[in-house]
């Protein structure tokens, strides 16, 4: 299993966008994708 972690300093910086755009290249790939937003804040 491959872990990858999206973080960044501040808000409205494009994790979310980010992480959208990996996951759809990974599902793209044939990978098994899980997405988890651990905190907010």
């Amino acid at each position: 299993m491959t872990v990858i972690v999206v973080s960044g300093t501040g808000t409205e910086i494009g994790k979310t966008v980010t992480t959208a755009a990996v996951a759809a290249v990974a599902r793209a790939a044939g990978r098994s994708v899980a997405v988890l937003k651990p905190a907010q804040t």
